[in-house]
C-alpha cells in the first residue's frame, strides 16, 4: 500500500487465485474460480497488523 506522498505504508497478502475487482477501506472484493471452475465472488476483510520493528 502506498501513501499519497509515495511512501510505502504496508503490504497486503491475498489468495493467488483472486482477481481483485474493488478495494475498500477495510475489504477487498474479487472473483475466483472454485474447484468446479465456476466463478465465485469473494469478499475478504483487511486486518491491520503491527509493523515489524
Amino acid at each position: 500500500m502506498i501513501a499519497p506522498d509515495g511512501r510505502v505504508r504496508g503490504t497486503v497478502s491475498m489468495p493467488g487465485d483472486l482477481n481483485v475487482t474493488q478495494i475498500g477501506a477495510d475489504w477487498v472484493l474479487g472473483i475466483a474460480m472454485d474447484a468446479d471452475n465456476v466463478e465465485r465472488v469473494r469478499l475478504h476483510r483487511l486486518a491491520r497488523t503491527a509493523a515489524p520493528r
